[in-house]
């Protein structure tokens, strides 16, 4: 009986870890979750397949940044492509923020190359 309550505790407290983690990684360092922000400007690829948005978040319970997301304009599907710290932008010298295509899916945000497809970036991961 002793036996069957330590299991018991040991894969409850697993579960607790399990969930607790998952909560942390995902409100704390996914890019799926990130501040929504003010829209700033947005900027469509040359072609007009995608659209990538930036907006600027400030919150008093997270640090300031530039949140971009890519819009697939055939299926109006989003997801975020860019997200940076707003003092590695003072750093930088960029005071404004700027989208650059180089063709239809290479974007440069901020000095940053990415393929709409398949890239992105996140300043907590340099």
């Amino acid at each position: 009986m002793k036996r069957k309550v330590i299991v018991g505790l040991f894969i409850g407290l697993g579960v607790i870890v399990l969930l607790l983690g998952y909560g942390i990684y995902r409100f704390g360092f996914s890019m799926s979750h990130l501040p929504e922000g003010e829209f700033l400007f947005e900027s469509t690829s040359p072609q007009g397949s995608y659209t990538v948005k930036l907006y600027e978040t400030n919150s008093a319970l997270s640090v300031g940044g530039t949140r971009g997301e890519v819009i697939y304009n055939k299926t109006g599907k989003k997801r975020n492509i860019y997200w940076e710290y707003a003092r590695n932008l003072f750093e930088a010298g960029i005071l404004e923020s700027q989208i650059l295509w180089e063709n239809d899916e290479i974007v440069v945000i901020n000095g940053k190359r990415l393929n709409v497809k398949k890239d992105t970036y996140d300043w907590r991961r340099k």
